[in-house]
């Protein structure tokens, strides 16, 4: 598959702003020039905090065994300006754990000695008071929300005859079991709350679909293998789920409400037609078809209406997952390159223009986005889940098990 193997690699933190001073960062293909950030201390809040920003791809974290005990044992509510320059950092952010609550201040070092961000977090577990502590340094620093504190959902991999539906915090942490099926469970599916998981399960022998509680508990059976079904994904208000139904045979996408009434056939075409994919504003849906030969990325309202093919590049495209922002119009998928290879790619999904995010590193596939589309999580032959910045091209294994179809949740505002 010939692509672009870059992509224009320019961000500016703190445009939202526009104030004098505000940090930039400008980011070459080969991921040099990371925003230098300096992170002191061994509390555990702190380690979680850095290991948030390292996972951005966007941020260098200074080695804190390489700081003096002058900064080491600085006081939280100030920084030695002179000292961390000497260190080569650009801003400092101090976090500390105590008895009933988190504190989180940020010094730019150009700004002197008082911080620019101070925040208390009470009444919150050590984890999620990092996550939103690391949450309110993105939203300084770009004005976007973070996506720390977020979920990812697989299916455990291998060849056994039980595999069950798990879920993680986006970092690799709180591994723990969604479904008890006790049968083969494939496809999670998150619904837009955050509350439910919808996914595939063969406990009756044929491919139901069902939805559970995203803190595991109790499934609810929504079909029961009348037809064959493979996948389904939520729509934006929650209310509908997009599947995949093999009547006489051949696989079209049937949009079926909460409870598995069918509602509406979307496509109808002697062609696979699979894997439906919601746009974020619910107008459209983009799909798998091979109705012109070779599986390749399509789109459609939303209704059934209008389809189109989106990619004609690569002979074997396939698993489209949308960037949850709005404004954002873009499609990751998989596909086969000239080598036999899946790698990931992404399509606008207006222009059609393709960009290359993975190669020379084993097969990676099912990509998906983080809630605010700034790295994508997916699954790779090197083992477990990996997470990816598409700009700077860092890439980082958070889940070392076997997996498949992982998932990244939206994120839940408290």
């Amino acid at each position: 598959m010939k692509t672009r193997l870059t992509v224009v690699l320019v961000l500016v933190f703190g445009a939202a702003r526009a104030r004098a001073q505000e940090p930039t960062i400008r980011i070459n293909p080969s991921g040099a020039d990371l925003y230098r950030i300096g992170i002191p201390g061994a509390d555990p809040a702190a380690r979680v905090v850095a290991n948030d920003l390292d996972l951005t791809g966007f941020f260098k974290i200074l080695d804190p065994r390489a700081f003096p005990a002058a900064l080491s044992n600085e006081p939280t509510d100030t920084i030695n300006a002179t000292n961390w320059m000497q260190v080569g950092g650009q801003s400092v952010a101090k976090v500390r754990t105590g008895s009933s609550d988190t504190e989180c201040r940020l010094f730019e070092i150009a700004k002197g000695e008082r911080p620019v961000l101070s925040k208390r977090y009470s009444g919150l577990e050590m984890r999620v008071a990092a996550h939103e502590c690391a949450n309110d340094l993105i939203k300084y620093f770009t004005g976007e929300d973070g996506f720390f504190g977020t979920q990812i959902t697989f299916a455990q991999g291998g060849r056994g005859r039980v595999r069950e539906i798990m879920a993680m915090d986006f970092d690799g942490a709180n591994v723990h079991q969604v479904t008890r099926m006790n049968a083969v469970s494939l496809l999670p599916s998150w619904s837009p709350s955050a509350r439910e998981i919808a996914f595939l399960s063969f406990v009756f022998g044929g491919a139901d679909l069902w939805v559970a509680p995203a803190g595991g508990g109790r499934a609810r059976r929504v079909t029961r293998s009348q037809d064959a079904i493979s996948g389904a994904a939520w729509s934006p208000d929650g209310s509908r789920l997009a599947v995949t139904l093999s009547r006489g045979g051949n696989a079209d996408i049937y949009l079926v409400n909460r409870e598995g009434g069918l509602l509406r056939r979307l496509t109808d075409n002697g062609a696979i037609d699979t894997s439906p994919a919601w746009s974020p504003d619910g107008s459209q849906i983009a799909f798998v078809s091979n109705r012109l030969g070779n599986p390749q990325i399509y789109l459609m309202g939303a209704d059934g209406s209008g389809a189109r093919r989106l990619t004609y590049q690569g002979t074997y495209n396939q698993t489209p997952r949308w960037c949850p922002r709005r404004d954002t119009p873009l499609i990751a998928f998989t596909a086969r390159d000239e080598k036999l290879h899946f790698d990931l790619f992404t399509v606008d999904a207006r222009s059609g223009q393709i960009v290359r995010l993975t190669q020379n590193q084993g097969d990676n596939e099912d990509p998906t986005f983080s809630p605010n589309c700034r790295v994508v999580a997916f699954k790779s032959s090197r083992g477990g889940i990996w997470i990816l910045n598409p700009n700077t091209r860092v890439e980082h294994q958070v889940y070392k098990g076997a997996v498949e179809a992982p998932r990244w949740g939206p994120a839940v505002r408290r």
